[in-house]
């Protein structure tokens, strides 16, 4: 009985990836299942330096440790009735996944409960005199029925420079669903999907070897990986890659596209 569970929910993969394929195929684009609302919110702190923090007042010719922090969000509201649950699911997993909070949570709720967390982190520490922290929420129509939401946290901590963080989901908007990499390449193709990203990265800067890739800047101190940071538009994939990630800061993210006849190479 065991192994006939094993088949079913193998061919059941099976079907769900060429299902996805051939729906990328197509390039049509149905109706708007989603539409969006905003929310937005922003606070700001000014807190007086305490005796320990003086001296570096006293140097920075500062008055007080000032912060800022806000949060543009776009929520799901369904355009046909029938999509009531997917949007409400989504705003959940948004709730859980980028804001950390509990997904029973209303949207509104979330991001006030996110911005005082925010705010309190800020008032227990002792030397930062400027500090902002900036949530931006896109919601973008990808291939048929799939939501690509991205998120830009962009932090500024007293550094050299603000450092910004995205993070890309998907989303069934018929089920709400969230979409991860496995149901899309599997697990056993994803070697195969890391040596065709490396091809396209060499290609794109124009490096006919690792050593020469390496120069420019890439891969230098890290080996090539999947990032899970991807987006599924009409006619390919895009995987992102923050600063840092394979690429000098002064580098900035690094995208690299996929078309689908290139993911078809790895045999699915």
């Amino acid at each position: 009985m065991k192994k006939d569970c094993r088949i079913y929910h193998l061919l059941l993969g099976m079907a769900f990836v060429a299902t996805f394929f051939l729906a990328a195929c197509k390039g049509r684009k149905e109706a708007e299942l989603l539409s969006f609302y905003e929310v937005s919110k922003t606070e700001a702190l000014s807190v007086p330096f305490d005796e320990e923090g003086k001296e570096f007042a006293m140097l920075r010719d500062l008055e007080a440790r000032k912060m800022d922090v806000k949060v543009d969000m776009p929520f799901a509201t369904a355009v046909k009735a029938d999509c009531e649950k997917a949007a409400d699911k989504i705003n959940s997993q948004l709730v859980e996944m980028l804001l950390k909070k509990p997904g029973n949570l209303t949207a509104e709720k979330a991001v006030e409960c996110f911005m005082q967390d925010v705010l309190n982190e800020f008032k227990r520490e002792k030397i930062i005199s400027i500090y902002y922290r900036h949530l931006k929420g896109h919601a973008e129509y990808g291939m048929e029925n799939v939501l690509n939401y991205r998120l830009d946290d962009e932090e500024f901590t007293g550094g050299a420079h603000p450092y910004t963080t995205t993070t890309i989901l998907r989303f069934n908007m018929l089920t709400g669903d969230f979409i991860s990499l496995d149901q899309i390449v599997p697990l056993a193709k994803q070697q195969k999907l890391k040596e065709l990203l490396l091809a396209k990265l060499m290609k794109d800067k124009h490096a006919s070897t690792m050593e020469e890739l390496n120069q420019l800047g890439f891969l230098d101190i890290t080996d090539m990986f999947v990032s899970k940071n991807f987006s599924l538009g009409e006619d390919s994939i895009e995987f992102y890659y923050n600063e840092y990630e394979i690429a000098p800061y002064a580098y900035g993210p690094c995208i690299i596209r996929l078309g689908y006849e290139d993911i078809h190479k790895l045999g699915i």
